[in-house]
C-alpha cells in the first residue's frame, strides 16, 4: 500500500513539470536569398507557413513568448523585435518577400545577436533557416551568440545547404533539422516540443542575478503562474483516483500536445 501512494506522488510529480509554457524571446534568422533556383515564391510561401505553424502554438504574449525574426541575403533586415501580438507577427510574416543577392549567413548572425540577443531579458531561443551555403563565415558570429547562452536550432531546407555549417551553428547536433520543402511541416511538432524542453531547462535553473540580491522572485521563471496552479489543482484532484485512470488522462494530454514529454 505504501508503494502505491509512493507511486502516486510520482505520478503527479512528473505531471507537473511536464506541463510547459515557457517565458522566452524566440528569435527567426529567416534565408530570403533567392540566389538558389529552387527558392522559388512557391517554397518560400512554405517556409513563411513553417514559422506562422511553429509560432501559432505557443503564446505570445509579454509574459511568455515575444517574437522577433530577421530577413537576410547579402543584407540582413530586422523585421520583428520582442513582438507579443500574434495577428501582427502573422501578417508581417505573410508580407515577407524573397530578396535578390548573396547569402551572407554569418553577417545575419551577427545582426541578429547585435539587435535582439544582446538586448533579450529572458531566455533566448534562435531558431536559423537557410536554403544554402553561406559565402561568408559563421564561426565568428556563432561564438558571439554561444557565450550569451542562447539555445540554437539549425534548418537546412532543399538540398543546397551545408550540413557541416547547420552544425556548428547549432549548439547541440540533436538541434539539427532537414527537410525538403514539401516537407517542413513535418518538423514543426517535433521542434516545438524541443523549444519548449529548452523553457522547461531554463525554469529548473535559479537565475543568478535572483540569487546574489535575494529576491523572493526566483523559480518557476517559464511557467505562467495561473496555468501553473490550475494544472496543481487538477492533479491533486486526479491524485485521488485509480491508477489506470490516471494513466488515460496522461495518454490524452499527451495526444492533444498539452504535455511536453
Amino acid at each position: 500500500m505504501p508503494f502505491v501512494w509512493t507511486y502516486k506522488f510520482i505520478f503527479v510529480f512528473i505531471l507537473l513539470l511536464a506541463v510547459c509554457e515557457p517565458k522566452i524571446d524566440l528569435v527567426f534568422v529567416v534565408d530570403a536569398c533567392s540566389e538558389n533556383d529552387r527558392f522559388t515564391k512557391a517554397n518560400f510561401r512554405r517556409v513563411k507557413n513553417f514559422l506562422i505553424g511553429l509560432i501559432g502554438d505557443f503564446v505570445v504574449s509579454s509574459k511568455k513568448v515575444r517574437i522577433s525574426l530577421v530577413l537576410f541575403a547579402q543584407y540582413p533586415k530586422l523585421v520583428l523585435r520582442f513582438s507579443t501580438k500574434k495577428a501582427f507577427v502573422f501578417r508581417i510574416i505573410r508580407n515577407m518577400k524573397l530578396v535578390c543577392g548573396a547569402r551572407y549567413s554569418g553577417a545575419a548572425l551577427k545582426y541578429a545577436y547585435r539587435q535582439i540577443l544582446q538586448r533579450t531579458t529572458r531566455k533566448p531561443v534562435l531558431v536559423m533557416m537557410t536554403t544554402g551555403s553561406s559565402r561568408d563565415d559563421v564561426r565568428g558570429p556563432t561564438a558571439l551568440i554561444n557565450r550569451k547562452r542562447v539555445e540554437t536550432f539549425a534548418i537546412g531546407v532543399g538540398r543546397r545547404y551545408s550540413f557541416r555549417e547547420l552544425q556548428y551553428i547549432a549548439t547541440d547536433p540533436r538541434h539539427v533539422y532537414t527537410a525538403a520543402f514539401r516537407n517542413l511541416g513535418s518538423t514543426v511538432k517535433l521542434l516545438k516540443r524541443k523549444i519548449c524542453k529548452s523553457g522547461m531547462h531554463n525554469w529548473l535553473n535559479y537565475d543568478s542575478r535572483c540569487v546574489s540580491n535575494f529576491s523572493t522572485n526566483c523559480g518557476v521563471s517559464s511557467f505562467s503562474k495561473t496555468s501553473t496552479s490550475f494544472f496543481s489543482l487538477f492533479f491533486s484532484f486526479l491524485f485521488f483516483f485509480p491508477f489506470r485512470f490516471q494513466v488515460f488522462v496522461l495518454e490524452l494530454l499527451l495526444k492533444v500536445d498539452i504535455l511536453f514529454l
